[in-house]
């Protein structure tokens, strides 16, 4: 699993995904997510939003990928809102 944290850009093995996630969201209580873009390409499935926590916002991004009768996450981005370029937003 490829995630994208401030902390962290890499790719993990799925426990160690978990992992981080766990620690990132254990440093931050989350307020609202909200889904900005749904979408398809090929057999990627992927959503885009806006993370809020009381340490600041996130432009969210995952990527799933359907395993037998499963989606799994194959990818997740969390990126400093106040980094995107305005034209970008």
């Amino acid at each position: 699993v490829e995630v994208t944290i401030p902390s962290a850009d890499e790719t993990f093995s799925g426990k160690q995904a978990t992992f981080v996630m766990k620690d990132f969201f254990a440093s931050q209580a989350i307020k609202t997510f909200d889904v900005m873009h749904t979408g398809k390409s090929g057999i990627t499935h992927y959503s885009t939003g806006l993370l809020a926590t009381d340490k600041g916002e996130y432009d969210t991004t995952f990527f799933l990928k359907k395993f037998g009768d499963k989606f799994l996450i194959t990818q997740i981005r969390f990126e400093n809102w106040y980094l995107i370029p305005l034209i970008q937003r």
